[in-house]
């Protein structure tokens, strides 16, 4: 007797073919695979025509405040996540103290709000508020930079010997309590302002205990090679498994350099990268400022000095490459206002700043540092600044990964809902770019063994049940950037750990996922 049968379904257990077998399922695990007709279960599932796989795992995700708000993530659940890993590009969850509070509010349009006050400051208890939340899937946190950097030292450039065996003191305590690694954002303030050496010396720390660096790399666009060169270089000398986020060649003038940055990354045996399947990034528009003001606390007040905001201008209209300034290697028709708070900018979500510069009939630039005074910063913005074919070559590419890198915010960028479902879809059903299998070994088995998880990512006998079961013929994407929050087809059913989350493609108000811990 078995609480679960998946009867009938297509299942890649090895070799090059998918193989019609049952799965039984017992206490959260995968207890009989065969044929079970002779089994008895509470629940069976028919499962014939489909593909059975183990959960999706979204390598990139930024839920960190979301996953506390009350309610289960079904915008990850509905398209197959499982599992998804947290506290990407240098912000997390915690730790936290008050010099955390202007980091947290800026980036609040990145992690998303906790549908309240915020009840914790450090990492044991941000991880035991995670453990009471309403978990549709499992959560892999990281721990941010960003975090680590403000709670230690503050807002400084340049960190001194003590501050920085701080930082390593906090992350070591973190790791030694079942912490996955640690991640960056080198575009964000306050990570714009390390050194190589002080992540070598944090990357250390997390080399020692197995853990992986995620990094949000210094440069997307004009200085992308160099940025990758530091990402590996870092893996290099701290001995640390690399994982490059969201990897592009931000603007036009740079979608020449993948093949480049491609072979860098070949060279080097424990580097990969993470991609979604858009031509549009997202983040907030704090990310359009110079670095010399961004790493002030007080801008929107700065920002009503009329010296400072000539400086600022000027510096925005500069081609210089010691930033990633999207708006020159993007341009402002490429970047659209998604989401504000005011009620006075409403009129300008969705639209782009070549729009609401001819709206408000003042130069694009002017019409970003109004949004930013307005909004407080806390604009979420969406650009689109890749190529088509580069994203083809990182999707394919063996060392590629899948992350959502959804921001879950108010009229959210598509690849929140759709990611997965839009991979199956687009890229190996109609345009049979990767084959299904290969397509799975990325959303499944090589995260997992990145990562480290055990018994996770397989479909195998003793292996938690974290399972998909989708249609390889029907299922594809609905979210689009006009209307993002729309659930995708063809994806039926999602067991976490054992549990049925959704049936029949609707939710079934259970909610069985964990915070994984590495052990």
């Amino acid at each position: 007797m078995v609480e679960l049968i998946i009867k009938n379904g297509l299942v890649f257990l090895e070799g090059e073919k998918f193989e019609k077998v049952d799965i039984g399922i017992s206490d959260g695990k995968i207890a009989k695979i065969g044929n079970l007709k002779n089994l008895n279960a509470s629940e069976v599932i028919d499962a014939d025509g489909f593909v059975v796989s183990p959960g999706f795992i979204d390598m990139h995700s930024h839920d960190d405040f979301a996953l506390t708000s009350g309610k289960p993530l079904l915008y990850k659940t509905y398209q197959g996540i499982t599992t998804e890993v947290t506290g990407n590009c240098g912000i997390s969850g915690a730790p936290l103290n008050e010099r955390t509070d202007d980091f947290i509010k800026v980036n609040i349009a990145i992690i998303g709000n906790t549908g309240g006050k915020i009840l914790w400051n450090s990492w044991d208890e941000f991880i035991e508020t995670l453990k009471r939340a309403n978990l549709s899937l499992n959560v892999v946190p990281l721990t941010g930079h960003g975090n680590l950097r403000l709670v230690s030292a503050g807002k400084k450039e340049k960190l001194n010997r003590d501050e920085i065996k701080k930082m390593k003191r906090n992350l070591e305590e973190i790791m030694e309590k079942g912490g996955w690694g640690f991640s960056t954002g080198l575009i964000y303030s306050p990570g714009i302002f390390s050194s190589t050496d002080e992540i070598v010396s944090l990357a250390e720390v997390v080399s020692k205990y197995g853990g992986i660096y995620s990094t949000h790399i210094r440069g997307e666009g004009d200085t992308v090679i160099e940025a990758v060169k530091e990402a590996c270089f870092i893996g290099e000398k701290a001995g640390v498994f690399v994982e490059i986020s969201h990897l592009k060649c931000a603007g036009m003038k740079n979608w020449g350099k993948m093949d480049e940055v491609i072979k860098i990354i070949e060279e080097e045996k424990d580097v990969n990268f993470d991609v979604y399947p858009y031509t549009a990034g997202a983040t907030h528009i704090s990310a359009l400022l110079p670095p010399s003001i961004r790493k002030k606390e007080n801008i929107k007040e700065l920002l009503s000095d009329v010296g400072v905001r000539e400086k600022v201008k000027k510096e925005m209209l500069e081609d210089r490459s010691e930033w990633e300034n999207f708006l020159l290697n993007c341009g402002a028709e490429k970047i659209i206002i998604s989401s504000v708070n005011s009620e006075k900018n409403r009129e300008i979500e969705g639209k782009n700043l070549k729009e609401i510069s001819e709206m408000r009939r003042k130069d694009v630039v002017e019409c970003i540092l109004d949004i930013v005074t307005d909004e407080d910063g806390m604009a979420g913005i969406i650009v689109f600044s890749m190529s088509e074919s580069n994203v083809k070559k990182l999707i394919k590419h063996k060392k590629g990964f899948i992350g959502t890198d959804g921001l879950p915010g108010k009229h959210p960028h598509p690849r929140l809902w759709g990611t997965f479902p839009r991979i199956l879809k687009k890229y190996v059903r109609e345009e049979k770019l990767i084959s299904l299998k290969d397509a799975l070994y990325k959303f499944t088995k090589g995260p997992a063994e990145k990562l480290g998880l055990k018994k996770r990512g397989e479909i195998k006998e003793g292996y938690f049940a974290d399972i998909v079961i989708f249609d390889p013929d029907r299922v594809k994407d609905n979210a689009s950037f006009s209307n993002p929050e729309v659930k995708p087809d063809g994806i039926p059913y999602v067991i976490v750990n054992g549990e049925v989350i959704i049936s029949n493609g609707e939710f079934t108000g259970k909610t069985s996922g964990k915070v994984l811990l590495k052990t």
